[in-house]
Protein backbone atom coordinates (compact mmCIF):
# COMPACT_ATOMS: atom_id res chain seq x y z
CA UNK A 1 0.00 0.00 0.00
CA UNK A 2 1.36 3.41 -0.96
CA UNK A 3 1.87 6.17 1.59
CA UNK A 4 -0.98 8.21 0.05
CA UNK A 5 -3.41 5.27 0.20
CA UNK A 6 -2.41 4.49 3.79
CA UNK A 7 -2.99 8.12 4.78
CA UNK A 8 -6.48 8.08 3.25
CA UNK A 9 -7.31 4.81 5.03
CA UNK A 10 -6.13 6.19 8.37
CA UNK A 11 -8.19 9.37 8.01
CA UNK A 12 -11.31 7.43 7.03
CA UNK A 13 -10.71 5.10 9.98
CA UNK A 14 -10.35 8.16 12.22
CA UNK A 15 -13.75 9.59 11.21
CA UNK A 16 -15.42 6.19 11.67
CA UNK A 17 -13.85 5.76 15.12
CA UNK A 18 -14.85 9.30 16.12
CA UNK A 19 -18.52 8.49 15.50
CA UNK A 20 -18.28 4.99 16.94
CA UNK A 21 -16.65 6.32 20.13
CA UNK A 22 -19.69 8.35 21.13
CA UNK A 23 -22.26 5.77 19.98
CA UNK A 24 -20.57 2.98 21.92
CA UNK A 25 -20.28 5.17 25.01
CA UNK A 26 -24.02 5.88 24.85
CA UNK A 27 -24.73 2.14 24.80
CA UNK A 28 -22.61 1.75 27.95
CA UNK A 29 -24.73 4.29 29.88
CA UNK A 30 -27.50 1.74 30.35
CA UNK A 31 -27.55 -0.95 33.03
CA UNK A 32 -24.53 -2.21 34.91
CA UNK A 33 -22.26 -1.50 31.92
CA UNK A 34 -22.05 2.18 32.93
CA UNK A 35 -19.12 1.37 35.25
CA UNK A 36 -17.11 0.67 32.09
CA UNK A 37 -17.96 4.06 30.61
CA UNK A 38 -14.88 5.97 31.77
CA UNK A 39 -12.46 3.12 31.16
CA UNK A 40 -13.76 2.51 27.65
CA UNK A 41 -13.93 6.19 26.72
CA UNK A 42 -10.28 6.76 27.63
CA UNK A 43 -9.09 3.73 25.68
CA UNK A 44 -11.21 4.43 22.59
CA UNK A 45 -10.31 8.12 22.68
CA UNK A 46 -6.62 7.25 22.58
CA UNK A 47 -7.13 4.81 19.69
CA UNK A 48 -9.12 7.45 17.81
CA UNK A 49 -6.52 10.11 18.58
CA UNK A 50 -3.70 7.91 17.30
CA UNK A 51 -5.61 7.21 14.07
CA UNK A 52 -6.07 10.94 13.46
CA UNK A 53 -2.53 11.67 14.61
CA UNK A 54 -0.93 9.36 12.06
CA UNK A 55 -3.49 10.26 9.40
CA UNK A 56 -2.71 13.99 9.49
CA UNK A 57 0.99 13.25 9.94
CA UNK A 58 0.79 11.22 6.73
CA UNK A 59 -0.46 14.32 4.90
CA UNK A 60 2.85 15.98 5.77
CA UNK A 61 4.77 13.33 3.84
CA UNK A 62 2.81 13.17 0.60
CA UNK A 63 2.23 15.57 -2.30
CA UNK A 64 1.80 18.54 -2.26
CA UNK A 65 3.29 19.06 1.24
CA UNK A 66 6.29 16.73 0.85
CA UNK A 67 7.79 17.75 4.19
CA UNK A 68 7.93 21.52 3.55
CA UNK A 69 7.60 23.55 6.75
CA UNK A 70 4.89 25.89 5.47
CA UNK A 71 2.87 22.96 4.18
CA UNK A 72 3.25 21.15 7.51
CA UNK A 73 1.93 24.21 9.34
CA UNK A 74 -1.05 24.19 6.99
CA UNK A 75 -1.68 20.54 7.88
CA UNK A 76 -1.65 21.41 11.60
CA UNK A 77 -4.12 24.24 10.92
CA UNK A 78 -6.28 21.88 8.85
CA UNK A 79 -6.26 19.32 11.66
CA UNK A 80 -7.27 21.99 14.18
CA UNK A 81 -10.16 23.16 11.99
CA UNK A 82 -11.38 19.61 11.28
CA UNK A 83 -11.24 18.66 14.96
CA UNK A 84 -13.03 21.87 15.98
CA UNK A 85 -15.82 21.25 13.46
CA UNK A 86 -16.14 17.62 14.55
CA UNK A 87 -16.32 18.58 18.20
CA UNK A 88 -18.84 21.37 17.68
CA UNK A 89 -21.08 19.28 15.39
CA UNK A 90 -20.96 16.16 17.57
CA UNK A 91 -21.74 18.17 20.72
CA UNK A 92 -24.95 19.49 19.15
CA UNK A 93 -25.91 15.97 18.06
CA UNK A 94 -25.13 14.57 21.52
CA UNK A 95 -27.36 17.13 23.25
CA UNK A 96 -30.23 16.45 20.85
CA UNK A 97 -29.93 12.70 21.46
CA UNK A 98 -29.88 13.23 25.22
CA UNK A 99 -32.99 15.46 24.99
CA UNK A 100 -35.01 13.05 22.85
CA UNK A 101 -37.12 12.00 25.84
CA UNK A 102 -37.55 15.62 26.94
CA UNK A 103 -35.15 15.49 29.88
CA UNK A 104 -31.45 14.81 30.44
CA UNK A 105 -31.16 12.29 33.23
CA UNK A 106 -28.08 11.54 35.35
CA UNK A 107 -26.73 8.80 33.08
CA UNK A 108 -27.13 10.94 29.97
CA UNK A 109 -25.40 13.83 31.70
CA UNK A 110 -22.53 11.50 32.59
CA UNK A 111 -22.39 10.37 28.95
CA UNK A 112 -22.20 13.99 27.74
CA UNK A 113 -19.36 14.73 30.18
CA UNK A 114 -17.43 11.62 29.14
CA UNK A 115 -17.94 12.52 25.46
CA UNK A 116 -16.49 15.99 26.07
CA UNK A 117 -13.45 14.53 27.85
CA UNK A 118 -12.96 11.94 25.11
CA UNK A 119 -13.07 14.62 22.40
CA UNK A 120 -10.53 16.65 24.37
CA UNK A 121 -8.21 13.62 24.52
CA UNK A 122 -8.59 12.98 20.79
CA UNK A 123 -7.87 16.61 19.92
CA UNK A 124 -4.88 17.00 22.24
CA UNK A 125 -3.25 13.73 21.09
CA UNK A 126 -3.77 14.50 17.40
CA UNK A 127 -2.67 18.14 17.47
CA UNK A 128 0.26 17.73 19.88
CA UNK A 129 2.00 15.06 17.82
CA UNK A 130 1.72 17.07 14.61
CA UNK A 131 2.87 20.26 16.32
CA UNK A 132 5.93 18.37 17.53
CA UNK A 133 6.50 17.04 14.00
CA UNK A 134 6.76 20.67 12.82
CA UNK A 135 9.09 21.60 15.70
CA UNK A 136 11.36 18.63 14.95
CA UNK A 137 11.49 19.59 11.28
CA UNK A 138 12.39 23.20 12.13
CA UNK A 139 15.12 22.15 14.59
CA UNK A 140 16.63 19.66 12.13
CA UNK A 141 16.06 22.02 9.19
CA UNK A 142 14.57 19.07 7.32
CA UNK A 143 11.57 16.81 7.55
CA UNK A 144 12.06 13.20 8.58
CA UNK A 145 9.10 10.88 8.85
CA UNK A 146 8.96 9.24 12.24
CA UNK A 147 9.67 5.56 11.79
CA UNK A 148 10.51 3.37 14.77
CA UNK A 149 13.52 1.76 13.11
CA UNK A 150 15.08 5.02 11.88
CA UNK A 151 17.83 6.27 14.19
CA UNK A 152 17.97 10.04 14.77
CA UNK A 153 21.15 11.75 13.51
CA UNK A 154 21.30 14.96 15.49
CA UNK A 155 23.85 17.22 17.14
CA UNK A 156 24.03 18.18 20.80
CA UNK A 157 22.94 21.74 19.98
CA UNK A 158 19.78 20.38 18.35
CA UNK A 159 19.10 18.38 21.51
CA UNK A 160 19.39 21.53 23.60
CA UNK A 161 16.96 23.37 21.33
CA UNK A 162 14.40 20.56 21.57
CA UNK A 163 14.80 20.51 25.36
CA UNK A 164 14.23 24.27 25.45
CA UNK A 165 11.02 23.78 23.46
CA UNK A 166 9.92 21.12 25.96
CA UNK A 167 10.57 23.48 28.88
CA UNK A 168 8.70 26.27 27.11
CA UNK A 169 5.60 24.14 26.55
CA UNK A 170 5.83 22.96 30.16
CA UNK A 171 5.85 26.58 31.37
CA UNK A 172 2.90 27.53 29.17
CA UNK A 173 1.00 24.44 30.34
CA UNK A 174 1.57 25.37 33.99
CA UNK A 175 0.40 28.94 33.34
CA UNK A 176 -2.82 27.67 31.77
CA UNK A 177 -3.29 25.20 34.63
CA UNK A 178 -2.99 28.06 37.13
CA UNK A 179 -5.53 30.12 35.20
CA UNK A 180 -7.86 27.09 34.91
CA UNK A 181 -7.85 26.69 38.71
CA UNK A 182 -8.27 30.40 39.46
CA UNK A 183 -11.57 31.92 40.72
CA UNK A 184 -11.61 34.15 37.62
CA UNK A 185 -11.89 31.05 35.44
CA UNK A 186 -15.17 30.05 37.12
CA UNK A 187 -16.67 33.39 36.10
CA UNK A 188 -15.60 33.04 32.47
CA UNK A 189 -17.87 31.92 29.65
CA UNK A 190 -18.10 28.20 28.79
CA UNK A 191 -16.22 28.88 25.55
CA UNK A 192 -13.27 30.39 27.43
CA UNK A 193 -13.27 27.56 29.98
CA UNK A 194 -13.34 24.86 27.30
CA UNK A 195 -10.64 26.64 25.26
CA UNK A 196 -8.29 27.00 28.22
CA UNK A 197 -8.85 23.36 29.18
CA UNK A 198 -8.18 22.18 25.62
CA UNK A 199 -5.09 24.38 25.15
CA UNK A 200 -3.71 23.18 28.46
CA UNK A 201 -4.25 19.53 27.55
CA UNK A 202 -2.67 20.03 24.12
CA UNK A 203 0.36 21.81 25.58
CA UNK A 204 0.72 19.05 28.18
CA UNK A 205 0.69 16.39 25.45
CA UNK A 206 3.11 18.47 23.36
CA UNK A 207 5.47 18.64 26.33
CA UNK A 208 5.24 14.85 26.74
CA UNK A 209 6.09 14.24 23.06
CA UNK A 210 8.93 16.77 23.10
CA UNK A 211 10.46 15.23 26.23
CA UNK A 212 10.18 11.79 24.68
CA UNK A 213 11.87 12.83 21.44
CA UNK A 214 14.51 14.78 23.36
CA UNK A 215 15.41 11.64 25.34
CA UNK A 216 15.73 9.72 22.07
CA UNK A 217 17.88 12.40 20.44
CA UNK A 218 20.03 12.85 23.53
CA UNK A 219 20.81 9.14 23.81
CA UNK A 220 22.16 9.03 20.27
CA UNK A 221 23.93 12.38 20.62
CA UNK A 222 25.86 10.85 23.54
CA UNK A 223 27.14 8.13 21.22
CA UNK A 224 24.68 5.26 21.62
CA UNK A 225 25.16 2.72 18.83
CA UNK A 226 23.13 -0.43 19.35
CA UNK A 227 19.80 -1.97 18.31
CA UNK A 228 16.78 0.33 18.25
CA UNK A 229 14.59 -1.60 20.68
CA UNK A 230 17.34 -1.47 23.31
CA UNK A 231 17.39 2.33 22.95
CA UNK A 232 13.65 2.51 23.54
CA UNK A 233 13.96 0.28 26.60
CA UNK A 234 16.75 2.41 28.06
CA UNK A 235 14.73 5.58 27.46
CA UNK A 236 11.55 4.07 28.91
CA UNK A 237 13.34 2.84 32.05
CA UNK A 238 15.10 6.17 32.63
CA UNK A 239 11.93 8.20 32.03
CA UNK A 240 9.98 5.86 34.32
CA UNK A 241 12.53 6.31 37.10
CA UNK A 242 12.40 10.08 36.61
CA UNK A 243 8.59 9.99 36.59
CA UNK A 244 8.33 7.96 39.80
CA UNK A 245 10.59 10.37 41.67
CA UNK A 246 8.83 13.41 40.19
CA UNK A 247 5.31 12.12 40.90
CA UNK A 248 6.07 11.30 44.52
CA UNK A 249 7.68 14.70 44.95
CA UNK A 250 4.90 16.66 43.27
CA UNK A 251 2.19 14.67 45.08
CA UNK A 252 3.90 15.34 48.42
CA UNK A 253 4.01 19.08 47.69
CA UNK A 254 0.37 19.08 46.55
CA UNK A 255 -0.70 17.32 49.77
CA UNK A 256 1.18 19.86 51.88
CA UNK A 257 -0.51 22.70 50.01
CA UNK A 258 -3.90 21.07 50.59
CA UNK A 259 -3.24 20.58 54.32
CA UNK A 260 -2.05 24.15 54.87
CA UNK A 261 -4.91 25.78 52.96
CA UNK A 262 -8.48 25.76 54.23
CA UNK A 263 -9.73 26.79 50.78
CA UNK A 264 -9.11 25.38 47.32
CA UNK A 265 -5.62 26.38 46.32
CA UNK A 266 -4.69 26.60 42.64
CA UNK A 267 -1.17 25.31 43.32
CA UNK A 268 -2.26 21.77 44.07
CA UNK A 269 -4.30 21.61 40.85
CA UNK A 270 -1.30 22.81 38.82
CA UNK A 271 0.87 20.08 40.33
CA UNK A 272 -1.83 17.44 39.70
CA UNK A 273 -1.95 18.47 36.02
CA UNK A 274 1.81 18.12 35.76
CA UNK A 275 1.61 14.64 37.29
CA UNK A 276 -0.87 13.69 34.55
CA UNK A 277 1.51 15.00 31.88
CA UNK A 278 4.38 12.94 33.30
CA UNK A 279 2.17 9.87 33.26
CA UNK A 280 1.34 10.42 29.59
CA UNK A 281 5.04 10.76 28.77
CA UNK A 282 5.83 7.43 30.44
CA UNK A 283 2.90 5.81 28.66
CA UNK A 284 4.18 7.00 25.29
CA UNK A 285 7.69 5.74 26.13
CA UNK A 286 6.50 2.21 26.87
CA UNK A 287 4.09 2.30 23.94
CA UNK A 288 7.06 2.65 21.60
CA UNK A 289 8.70 -0.39 23.18
CA UNK A 290 5.58 -2.49 22.66
CA UNK A 291 5.09 -1.06 19.18
CA UNK A 292 8.53 -2.01 17.88
CA UNK A 293 8.38 -5.39 19.67
CA UNK A 294 5.01 -6.22 18.10
CA UNK A 295 6.32 -5.12 14.70
CA UNK A 296 9.34 -7.43 15.00
CA UNK A 297 7.23 -10.34 16.22
CA UNK A 298 4.68 -9.75 13.47
CA UNK A 299 7.32 -10.18 10.77
CA UNK A 300 8.24 -13.53 12.27
CA UNK A 301 4.73 -14.71 11.42
CA UNK A 302 5.82 -15.08 7.83
CA UNK A 303 7.58 -18.30 8.91
CA UNK A 304 4.13 -19.90 9.23
CA UNK A 305 2.67 -18.07 6.20
CA UNK A 306 0.82 -15.44 8.28
CA UNK A 307 1.05 -11.83 7.12
CA UNK A 308 2.57 -9.25 9.52
CA UNK A 309 -0.68 -7.26 9.51
CA UNK A 310 -2.74 -10.18 10.80
CA UNK A 311 -0.12 -11.16 13.39
CA UNK A 312 0.19 -7.63 14.79
CA UNK A 313 -3.62 -7.26 14.94
CA UNK A 314 -3.98 -10.52 16.89
CA UNK A 315 -1.22 -9.53 19.34
CA UNK A 316 -2.77 -6.09 19.84
CA UNK A 317 -6.21 -7.61 20.57
CA UNK A 318 -4.69 -10.05 23.08
CA UNK A 319 -2.89 -7.21 24.86
CA UNK A 320 -6.08 -5.16 24.99
CA UNK A 321 -8.05 -8.11 26.38
CA UNK A 322 -5.54 -8.47 29.21
CA UNK A 323 -4.77 -4.82 30.00
CA UNK A 324 -8.22 -3.17 29.76
CA UNK A 325 -9.98 -5.22 32.48
CA UNK A 326 -6.97 -4.93 34.80
CA UNK A 327 -6.82 -1.18 34.24
CA UNK A 328 -10.55 -0.86 34.94
CA UNK A 329 -10.53 -2.91 38.15
CA UNK A 330 -7.26 -1.82 39.77
CA UNK A 331 -6.05 1.48 38.31
CA UNK A 332 -9.23 3.36 37.42
CA UNK A 333 -10.68 3.41 41.00
CA UNK A 334 -7.42 4.98 42.22
CA UNK A 335 -7.46 7.62 39.47
CA UNK A 336 -11.02 8.80 40.12
CA UNK A 337 -11.79 11.53 42.64
CA UNK A 338 -12.51 10.41 46.22
CA UNK A 339 -16.27 10.72 45.76
CA UNK A 340 -16.39 8.77 42.50
CA UNK A 341 -14.66 5.44 43.18
CA UNK A 342 -16.87 4.61 46.14
CA UNK A 343 -19.57 3.12 43.94
CA UNK A 344 -16.97 1.15 42.03
CA UNK A 345 -15.32 -0.09 45.21
CA UNK A 346 -18.70 -1.04 46.71
CA UNK A 347 -19.50 -2.99 43.57
CA UNK A 348 -16.18 -4.82 43.24
CA UNK A 349 -15.10 -4.97 46.87
CA UNK A 350 -18.01 -6.98 48.27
Amino acid sequence: MTKSALTVVLLIFFFILYAFLQAFMYVLTSGSAHTWLHATSVQLAHVTGFAGMFGFAGLMEIYPVNGHILGMLCVVLLAAVVLAVLKSTSQKIDVKIAQMDGVIDEQEEEWLEECDEAKEDVTSICLSYNIVAVIRAVVRNEFQAYELHIEPHVSQSQCWILLACALLTLTLSLVLSKFKASPRMKLSSPLVQNSVKLYGATLGMTNAWLTLFWADWQLYALGYDDVRIAAFLIEALLLTAFAIASIFGLDFIADRIEEQSSTEHSGKFILRDEIATIGVMVGFAWERCFDIAIEDIAHSGSLVQVSPGITSSVIACLLLAVVLPAWHHYILPQALSPSEPKALKDEHGA
